[in-house]
């Protein structure tokens, strides 16, 4: 599935209903990465994969020039987590563990469980 936020185009996978847990994929993936996850989880949670920027049909990043950050891929997951009434629980593995680590941070009074698979560590900074 494909959503327009602003200037930019997110891909997705959206399945499954009940509790929402949100997947970040690692560097030189994509959101296929959590195929079989995905089905192992469908029957009783709402699961939402995502495309970082750059990757699938996500828009690269182009924002005047700036360096993109952390929050930027957090900010792809803002429809979804300001819709949803209840806790959330975010999944990433490796860079996409970073990401994760940010929208617990960002997203702290909705966090219900942050997983993390072979996460790098990433230096917090207010932006």
């Amino acid at each position: 599935m494909l959503l327009k936020i602003k200037n930019t185009t997110l891909e997705y996978h959206r399945v499954g209903s009940g509790p929402l847990i949100i997947l970040f994929h690692s560097t030189a993936s994509s959101l296929n990465q959590w195929h079989s996850l995905i089905n192992l989880l469908k029957n009783e949670y709402e699961i939402i994969a995502i495309n970082l920027f750059g990757y699938g049909l996500t828009s690269k990043w182009i924002e005047n020039n700036n360096p993109q950050n952390l929050l930027d891929h957090v900010k792809l997951t803002e429809p979804f987590i300001n819709s949803y009434k209840g806790k959330i629980t975010f999944i990433g593995h490796s860079f996409g563990g970073s990401v994760a680590m940010r929208a617990a941070l960002e997203f702290q009074i909705k966090l219900n469980k942050l997983i993390l698979l072979e996460p790098n560590a990433f230096f917090y900074s207010k932006q």
